[in-house]
């Protein structure tokens, strides 16, 4: 058999999604049919039930497989080409969805992998295809998405006031931004393009090749542009030093029961000593303000972000896994695939 080129797969892949009756591409024009579904839905994982972050992480295509009242997102990986990443389901939250689409998808590139699963819902998982195949799910070290260390998520009352010696290096760290007069505003449109320069010249200074730099400024690129979606609720302040912005944080706040604020954007001139502890101190006492009581710094790739995070005491951590499915018995899982397509014409 002649494998395709992975180009060729990749548009075989999207091909298969676009003509699938049970397959919904996810754009800007559209989107707000997206809000609407994950508006009714409640999780401590605050990111899976924001729809900017499906925009966000799906920015190379996003769509939603229909299963029988289960909705699954998927999207191409926004750092690896050629492979699909597939997140749990919600809706009824019908594991079968799962079986569904990896028969009747054909495969992409480089595979499929099961995306930001919580313990309970790996658990729930395994005993679901412990009884209709033999499907295997092997959890990974996750080394390029932000979950390789546990989603973070702080108190915004007690980061707004910082008390106690949990906070002594928090406090210490604000202090120093006394050396200047900080300026906070509402973050508007038209700040955008110098927060694009700001996020230019921080990248300059991380990247070590000239090709990194791309990678490094396309995600605070994208954020930004998703800030013009209205429908899609970011918010967010901008600090300015001697009349330049300096640093800019932006959120939305999904989990209509918890209320938890999502922070998409933390960017500092860390030539400011204090600069980015300050502005995760102000974020926290406007959200204080406004009534949500938590705020989602999200997890990390790096031991260092971790540690970062950390400092803010969080009263909260999510652990997150990535898995790799594995088909053992394909007759089996195409029989249960059949089974759900008969459902569908009953």
């Amino acid at each position: 058999m002649t494998l395709l080129p992975a180009y060729m797969q990749e548009l075989d892949f999207e091909d298969w999604l676009e003509q699938s009756e049970y397959v919904e591409r996810v754009t800007d024009a559209n989107i707000s049919r997206f809000v609407k579904l994950l508006a009714s839905e409640v999780d401590v994982d605050s990111y899976a039930i924001s729809p900017a972050y499906y925009a966000f992480t799906g920015r190379r295509g996003l769509w939603l497989y229909h299963y029988d009242g289960t909705y699954l997102p998927v999207c191409w990986h926004p750092n690896v080409d050629g492979q699909i990443l597939i997140f749990p389901p919600r809706g009824k939250k019908n594991f079968a969805a799962i079986t569904a689409f990896l028969n009747e998808a054909p495969s992409p590139p480089q595979g499929f992998l099961l995306a930001r699963f919580k313990p309970q819902e790996i658990g729930q998982l395994k005993t679901f295809y412990a009884f209709v195949s033999r499907v295997s799910f092997e959890p990974i070290e996750e080394e390029v998405l932000d979950w390789r260390y546990p989603a973070r998520i702080l108190s915004t009352l007690n980061t707004a006031q910082m008390l106690g010696h949990e906070y002594m290096l928090i406090r210490n760290r604000v202090r120093q931004t006394n050396k200047y007069s900080v300026d906070v505003q509402p973050l508007l449109i038209k700040h955008v393009p110098e927060i694009e320069t700001l996020a230019l010249r921080w990248a300059n200074r991380q990247a070590e090749k000239p090709d990194e730099l791309i990678d490094l400024v396309t995600p605070y690129k994208e954020t930004l542009r998703l800030l013009k979606q209205q429908k899609l609720g970011l918010d967010g302040l901008v600090f300015s030093v001697d009349g330049q912005i300096q640093a800019v944080t932006m959120w939305d706040v999904s989990n209509p029961e918890h209320r938890i604020a999502n922070l998409y954007m933390n960017l500092c001139n860390v030539t400011y000593r204090g600069l980015s502890e300050f502005s995760i101190k102000a974020t926290a006492v406007k959200l204080c303000e406004a009534g949500i009581p938590l705020m989602n710094l999200g997890g990390s790739e790096t031991a260092g972000l971790d540690h970062y995070k950390n400092k803010f005491a969080p009263v909260l951590s999510v652990n997150l896994c990535s898995l790799e499915p594995s088909v053992v018995n394909t007759q089996m899982i195409l029989k249960a695939a059949n089974e759900a397509k008969e459902l569908r014409v009953a």
